[in-house]
């Protein structure tokens, strides 16, 4: 996209589980409509499948797909995906993967070669078994929407089991441009990019924060009222210039933000090396790189509370309050302070950070299912730069909630297990106390254990 280790599965069990979500879709999808594709496509599609990871690879080279897929990735971002190199192997393996169509006319202005979707795709599709869906085109202008949505369109009415949708990109006019593609494209699930990290200096300025919330919050509210989910592409290239990204918690900031607003899908800008010769998840040799390795171990937790936000709305996401002589994170008229009157049916009546410091800084985002059960998730903003000092162990922070005296106990979604666990509280004065590595954040549901999506 333009710059504006879990277990390998086996061949068997890959084909069982493809077997039984491919069931699980058709009766998802066929539910309630007798032609053509139910409007809430792609909530279906997003339920109907696990939790969405993906990297985008570009380069036209052999792929080692069990290493890809070690990184926690369930599908493949296919960038010009008429390549053997790396089209080949994603077949072998039976991988799903997603093609991107990068032109929007058979003569591309950006290029200059001429192409045809109407036999490329086709051609595609029958070569390389396991395709799931089109990414057209890439951060459309707003006078290239109507050729993009003619492209989707053809795509969908020819092949209505395929998730269609674009990526919004930059535009000085950020929300009336996420309204018009919303409105123009139609898509199934709203993806957008935006790379936080935007110079070598150490520190993440106030712009550069306020404007990445800003956007995530653009596009969560946009996708909301449209009724349609919303992905997001993760900064996952290192370079030693602009666009850099050097630590695990700037990492783990990102994708656990993501899911903290309600983002159902993440797809990793990018696995390969070699844009603007940056390393990606590989390095120059093809290896595992630093961020190879915080993207295993994060992806697994990503996943697990992933498989539950598919089944949850987003109600409302707020900064943790400031300790006294805290500045706020992000500007208040971008994310408002959480306050415990402004989520509905809330029983939390407090939450602050316990650690002192200017890095003090939390998340929080409310949900709820399709019963009226309330959740809420709790993030650690604490990300610094540096393969030591930016750890996700060493930007830890610990947190102090305090709910109504009637609760007793809560329970988490253990993100390492996949699993609800159940967390008493002693003393209803004295809360409950969170610890949470850096950028890492961890879901709750006040009542019972039952999580949806497990």
């Amino acid at each position: 996209m333009r710059i504006s280790p879990l277990r390998v599965r086996s061949s068997r069990d890959r084909l069982i589980g493809a077997a039984l979500l491919g069931a699980l879709l058709v009766a998802s999808l066929t539910a309630g409509c007798s032609t053509g594709r139910p409007e809430d496509f792609g909530r279906r599609w997003v339920r109907a499948h696990p939790y969405t990871l993906m990297g985008l690879c570009l380069n036209n080279e052999w792929h080692d797909i069990p290493l890809y897929e070690a990184a926690g990735f369930n599908h493949m971002l296919a960038w010009k995906p008429c390549r053997e190199p790396l089209m080949e192997p994603v077949a072998e393996h039976k991988l799903t993967w997603f093609g991107n169509i990068p032109w929007i006319t058979p003569h591309d202005e950006r290029t200059g070669i001429k192409r045809d979707h109407t036999t490329l795709v086709p051609a595609l599709m029958r070569s390389y078994p396991g395709n799931v869906g089109w990414l057209v085109n890439d951060e459309p202008t707003p006078v290239e929407l109507n050729a993009t949505a003619e492209i989707m369109e053809w795509i969908r009415s020819r092949y209505p089991d395929a998730l269609v949708f674009s990526n919004l990109g930059a535009d000085p006019n950020y929300k009336e441009h996420a309204l018009n593609f919303l409105r123009t494209l139609e898509p199934d699930v709203m993806m957008y990019d935006s790379y936080p990290f935007n110079s070598i200096t150490l520190t993440w300025d106030q712009a550069d924060r306020d404007q990445w919330f800003a956007r995530a919050g653009i596009v969560r509210r946009a996708a909301l009222n449209a009724g349609v989910p919303y992905w997001a592409c993760v900064h996952s290239i290192d370079r030693s210039g602009e666009k850099r990204l050097s630590s695990e918690s700037n990492l783990r900031m990102q994708l656990f933000v993501y899911l903290t607003y309600g983002y159902t899908g993440q797809t990793y800008f990018m696995y390969d090396f070699g844009f603007k010769n940056s390393s990606g998840l590989l390095d120059e040799k093809r290896m595992p790189s630093h961020i190879y390795r915080y993207a295993a171990g994060a992806n697994r937790e990503v996943a697990n509370i992933g498989r539950v936000i598919r089944f949850l709305t987003s109600t409302g996401v707020f900064a943790v309050p400031n300790a006294a002589g805290v500045d706020p994170f992000v500007d208040p008229k971008i994310l408002a302070t959480w306050k415990s009157q402004l989520a509905a049916n809330d029983r939390l009546r407090s939450v602050r950070v316990l650690d002192t410091g200017p890095d003090g800084h939390g998340l929080i985002g409310n949900f709820k299912d399709d019963r009226g059960r309330n959740y809420f998730m709790l993030t650690n903003l604490w990300r610094k730069p540096g393969q030591v000092e930016g750890s996700s162990e060493n930007t830890t922070l610990s947190f102090r909630l305090i709910f109504d005296p009637s609760v007793r106990s809560i329970w988490r979604l253990d993100r390492g297990t996949g699993r609800p666990e159940k967390l008493n509280i002693a003393d209803p004065a004295k809360g409950l106390d969170v610890s949470l590595p850096g950028g890492t954040g961890d879901l709750f549901k006040i009542g019972d254990g039952a999580f949806p999506g497990l």
